[in-house]
């Protein structure tokens, strides 16, 4: 991953899945929109063929008749489906946000040197030349007194 490249890329791929988003909002309210319009169309079929002998009938039944007519469960399906869209071109606007976070802190890192070679401190600078030189000054005389005692 380079990540200059890779900033380069954010603005144009959040500005696609936000745009994306606002596609899928809209279709969801022309949805919501559809599933209404339906609903009141039922709602006056419904007032005029329901009602005989006299009877006057509730909008309990009213409503629940409406709700098994195969037009509204058709809309009421696309607007479900429409709402499921919109909410996953939600999560990814969110998942940009947190790339884009992502993307902060690995430049972060990389300005503060997180992925060079390490070094010496200044301060201690040529003491880990001294402590190498001792540690193979150290093995090779434990090597002598292992060869003396044999």
């Amino acid at each position: 991953m380079a990540l200059d490249r890779e900033w380069k890329d954010q603005p144009s791929l959040y500005f696609k899945y936000a745009e994306q988003q606002a596609i899928a909002g809209k279709i969801r309210d022309e949805a919501k929109e559809k599933l209404d319009v339906v609903k009141a169309e039922l709602d006056t079929i419904a007032r005029q063929e329901l009602p005989n002998e006299g009877k006057k009938i509730t909008e309990n039944q009213i409503a629940n008749w409406i709700v098994q007519q195969k037009a509204y469960q058709e809309a009421s399906a696309n607007l479900i489906q429409t709402n499921y869209e919109a909410n996953m071109m939600a999560n990814a606007v969110r998942a940009m946000d947190h790339r884009k976070a992502a993307l902060e802190n690995l430049a972060r890192l990389w300005v503060g040197q997180y992925y060079s070679i390490p070094r010496e401190p200044p301060e201690n600078e040529g003491q880990l030349e001294i402590k190498i030189e001792n540690n193979k000054t150290n093995k090779q005389r434990q090597g002598l007194k292992k060869r003396s005692k044999d």
